[in-house]
C-alpha cells in the first residue's frame, strides 16, 4: 500500500527558472535540448509525422529558449553535432538531409 508520505517524497517538484541565476538557467536550457535530441533520435524509428513534428517544435522552442537567455552559440552548436542546421533569425530549424 502507498501513503502519502511516500508519494510526497517521490514527487517531482521542478524549480521554476525565476529562481535561477543566468547561468544556472543557460545549463538548464541547453540540457532541456540535448534531452530532446536524445528523445528524437532514441524514438525517430518509433514515431509517426505527428510525432516527429511535436519533437521538432519542441527543439525549436527549446532552441529560442537558449536563445533568449543568450546560450545562442553553445545550442547552435549543439543542433549542429546533431546535423540540425539553424538558419538565420526569422527562419525555422532543417534537417541536414
Amino acid at each position: 500500500m502507498i501513503d502519502n508520505e511516500s508519494i510526497a517524497m517521490t514527487s517531482y517538484t521542478p524549480t521554476p527558472p525565476a529562481s535561477l541565476g543566468p547561468a544556472s538557467l543557460r545549463a538548464v536550457y541547453l540540457q532541456r535540448l540535448q534531452r530532446l535530441l536524445r528523445l528524437r533520435r532514441k524514438h525517430e524509428q518509433e514515431l509517426n509525422r505527428q510525432g516527429l513534428r511535436l519533437l521538432d517544435r519542441s527543439l525549436f522552442a527549446a532552441y529560442c529558449a537558449c536563445r533568449d537567455v543568450g546560450a545562442q552559440d553553445e545550442a547552435r552548436a549543439i543542433l549542429e553535432k546533431a546535423g540540425i542546421h539553424v538558419d538565420p533569425p526569422g527562419r525555422e530549424l532543417r534537417s541536414a538531409s
